[in-house]
């Protein structure tokens, strides 16, 4: 997500130490970082439910326009409440920050993971048909599922917004 502000101004006073310019870059930058964080999960890095429903207004308006597909994928982990009751809840945020990671690693750039709450997680998929997010699904599927005890399983749901009426 781009940010919206102006192009930095040159010191009113015409000095190259300016404070208010310095101000001003301090204030762009604390914008800057406010930004991502109401848009980002804090424990994940993955974008937020907030950031998930303008993504999907986004994605549903470009299919619309353009024809192209938006897969979503539904992800949610298996008996985590076990997880955080058996080895606690800082564990239980270790698997969570590492599915982050898995996420953002096995995805698209273009693709947008979501952590919708608790353990569910979604994945927005661009231009994306759903045999293709089958795929993608299944092949996340087996990489998580094979992780051994102690560690998550998940299951997935998979849909496809093609913007025609049914």
């Amino acid at each position: 997500m781009q940010s919206m502000l102006p192009p930095l101004p040159e010191c009113p006073a015409g000095r190259e130490d300016c404070p208010v310019l310095a101000e001003v870059l301090h204030l762009r930058e604390e914008c800057r970082r406010l930004q991502e964080l109401s848009h980002t999960d804090p424990l994940t890095g993955l974008y937020n439910r907030r950031a998930l429903l303008k993504a999907l207004e986004h994605e549903m308006e470009r299919t619309r326009r353009t024809g192209l597909p938006t897969s979503l994928v539904m992800l949610d982990l298996d008996h985590f409440k076990q997880i955080n009751d058996i080895y606690g809840h800082e564990y239980g945020d270790e698997v969570l920050r590492r599915l982050g990671k898995f996420l953002k690693k096995n995805m698209r750039k273009l693709d947008i993971p979501c952590r919708y709450g608790g353990e569910e997680f979604v994945l927005v998929l661009p231009g994306t048909r759903l045999p293709q997010a089958v795929r993608l699904a299944e092949r996340l599927r087996q990489a998580l599922n094979s992780g051994g005890p102690g560690q998550p399983t998940a299951s997935f749901g998979v849909t496809a917004y093609t913007g025609k009426e049914e």
